[in-house]
């Protein structure tokens, strides 16, 4: 499965995320405030990474070294 597609996966499964079909994906409106700034910041960190040439596997590859560290 593609790494996006898997992460979407999971934030639905836990809660985080709607998926509406033809719309895309919404943050839950009774979703924590942490756990809805944790997912803009992720999303702006895709859009930057892409932005900047960085390919997918790249970025999963980064977000591992950092948490690791």
């Amino acid at each position: 499965m593609h790494t996006v597609l898997r992460v979407y996966k999971h934030l639905r499964d836990d809660g985080v995320i709607e998926m509406r079909h033809g719309r895309g994906a919404f943050v839950r409106q009774d979703a924590g405030n942490a756990l809805i700034r944790l997912t803009e910041l992720a999303e702006q960190l895709m859009e930057d990474a892409r932005k900047l040439g960085m390919p997918q596997p790249e970025i999963v590859q980064l977000i591992r070294g950092v948490v690791k560290a």
